[in-house]
């Protein structure tokens, strides 16, 4: 592989396919194209196959985890799931590669009250403080009626349903309250032991619309617990007796609702209260988006700025991004702590000795632009780790390292254009999240008032916005200001409508710029590269010009 004034070349296995020369590929109907996606300008080594990234609490203590799976339930008004034994099963094969040993799966009929209270209550007393706790429940959720009123603000609890669940008897002991979850990571907490907990469901409200038995429609992991025999359909229990489950202890602090105030807690549920997790197709399976997301983050993919420690700022911004991405922006994960005292603080690390690596210059290639300092900005320029990514030749698209779609039904000869599309979207990323108060939230969402566009807004203040975009096969467009719009934005928010500004029709990387000044030298440097397939270059012509007060945001579109 190699790398001329800013052009990425991919070489893949000489018997497959190669830039240089015209190869048949007929006989081949997937290859691996293996990209270094550097920052280098001149020839980068390919960096050798790095042994797997052993994970440690942030003090360097140990890594537990619990991680559960159900797909199959036993009362046959619950939809089966597709992914949720799939997540578990990728999710503990990470860690495991990751170096966790005290590892505890359990899926399907294994995953019962008891063993799940069990492993807790064992995890509880035999980790030590500074030790590190992973819990990741993948399942179906619910909402139901709570029976202490002012323990949860909106008066329903929300329910982890397990596969052993019938709605009488004993059986309807087979679900888990969030109150009940509290406790357990209260008691974590008291005895400073870290902990990250995924809940990969949906919460249940306004889930009655499953689809019916042997409908080919994708899985969604929510159900809805109904108050009257003659409202339970498919998707829908009825649980008669109220005093199935023992009496809610309440402390003070569940009271109040202050779960991001517990030490060491990152909690993240797969979806906002009342909306849908629906499984999606990743690599020909079913899957859930946050738990997909969550595992890539233990490969070193949430890490940022290279350094082996991913902060909460770090890896809840990486999930928010994948699963809004995978997701079209229809499913938004819910995310904790939030505060800007803790997001810095980090969730976990690399050992030393088996960080991700960062493929370095040679002496003999060494450009001054791979590690250069920008004087205006005042920060180094990003250094990224090797990755692999994989093009499927019969269907056309390619993926990156976590199997999510950078590029759909491209021709062989456009791969070198969508890899440095994404090289040059990470690179912006690197830099966005190089210092928090350089860091510009930037929200996208489908606006329900004009189908097929976009919302953009960022918290920008009163500031010189600069809006471009970069779609998935590396066309440069500048989307924001056109001749009829200032450029100094006078609102606190900055709102754009995307769909008004042309064609952005495929364009997956929208990087959004707040300036302080007039961006003299940046506008000059961006309106040569307007309408080029020159991503790596427009990265280039940012990190030279903006200056050490410019914020940076990152929002991502399917391509």
């Amino acid at each position: 592989m190699q790398r001329h004034e800013g052009r990425l070349e991919i070489a893949a296995n000489q018997n497959l396919w190669s830039t240089g020369a015209n190869r048949s590929v007929q006989n081949f109907l997937s290859l691996i194209v293996v990209a270094i996606l550097g920052v280098l300008a001149a020839i980068a080594p390919v960096a050798a196959q790095a042994p797997p990234a052993t994970i440690q609490s942030p003090s360097g203590g140990v890594v537990h985890a619990l991680v559960v799976g159900i797909d199959k339930f036993a009362f046959p008004k619950l939809p089966t799931l597709a992914g949720a034994v799939a997540d578990a099963r990728d999710l503990a094969d990470t860690l495991k590669r990751a170096g966790v040993v005290d590892l505890t799966v359990l899926l399907d009929d294994r995953a019962t009250r008891a063993n799940i209270t069990g492993e807790i209550e064992r995890l509880i007393r035999d980790a030590r403080p500074g030790d590190l706790v992973i819990v990741s429940m993948a399942s179906h959720g619910s909402q139901e009626k709570t029976a202490v009123s002012f323990s949860e603000p909106d008066g329903l609890d929300e329910v982890v349903i397990l596969g052993g669940f019938m709605p009488e008897g004993e059986a309807a002991r087979e679900r888990i309250i969030d109150d009940e979850i509290f406790l357990w990571l209260e008691r974590f907490s008291k005895r400073g032991i870290g902990v990250l907990f995924l809940a990969d469901i949906c919460s249940g409200g306004g889930l009655t619309k499953a689809p019916g038995p042997g409908e080919k429609q994708p899985a969604v992991r929510g159900v809805s617990r109904v108050y009257a025999p003659k409202d339970e359909t498919y998707g829908t229990y009825f649980i008669p007796d109220e005093s199935i489950l023992p009496p809610k202890a309440v402390t003070p602090a569940m009271a109040t609702g202050a779960i991001a105030d517990l030490d060491g807690l990152t909690f993240v549920a797969g979806a906002e209260a009342g909306t849908l997790v629906t499984e999606v197709e990743i690599a020909g399976e079913a899957r859930g988006l946050a738990s997909f997301a969550i595992a890539r983050s233990f490969e070193g993919l949430a890490d940022a700025n290279r350094d082996g420690v991913v902060t909460h700022r770090e890896l809840l911004r990486y999930i928010r991004t994948e699963v809004q991405r995978m997701s079209a922006f229809e499913q938004r994960p819910v995310t904790e702590p939030r505060g800007r005292n803790v997001l810095e603080k980090p969730v976990f690390r690399f050992s030393s000795a088996s960080a991700p690596p960062v493929t370095a210059p040679t002496a003999k290639n060494k450009a001054p632009s791979s590690v250069a300092v920008s004087l205006q900005a005042g920060f180094a320029r990003p250094r990224l780790a090797p990755v692999q990514l994989r093009f499927a030749q019969e269907q056309g698209t390619l993926k990156d390292p976590g199997g999510a779609i950078l590029a759909r039904g491209i021709a062989r000869d456009e791969i070198d254009r969508a890899a440095s599309a994404y090289e040059a979207r990470r690179l912006f990323e690197a830099l966005a999240n190089s210092a928090k108060e350089r860091e510009l939230p930037v929200e996208l969402r489908a606006d329900p008032m004009r189908p097929g566009s976009l919302r953009l807004k960022a918290p920008t203040g009163a500031t010189y916005v600069s809006v471009i975009a970069i779609s998935a096969l590396g066309k440069v467009q500048l989307v924001f200001p056109n001749p009829r719009q200032d450029q100094l934005v006078q609102d606190e928010d900055f709102e754009l409508q995307l769909a008004q500004q042309g064609n952005l029709t495929g364009a997956e990387t929208i990087v959004v710029l707040a300036s302080h000044n007039r961006p003299h030298r940046l506008n000059n440097a961006l309106k040569p590269l307007a309408g080029t397939l020159k991503p790596i270059d427009t990265f280039n012509a940012v990190f030279e010009a903006i200056d050490h007060r410019t914020r940076i945001g990152v929002a991502l579109l399917n391509p």
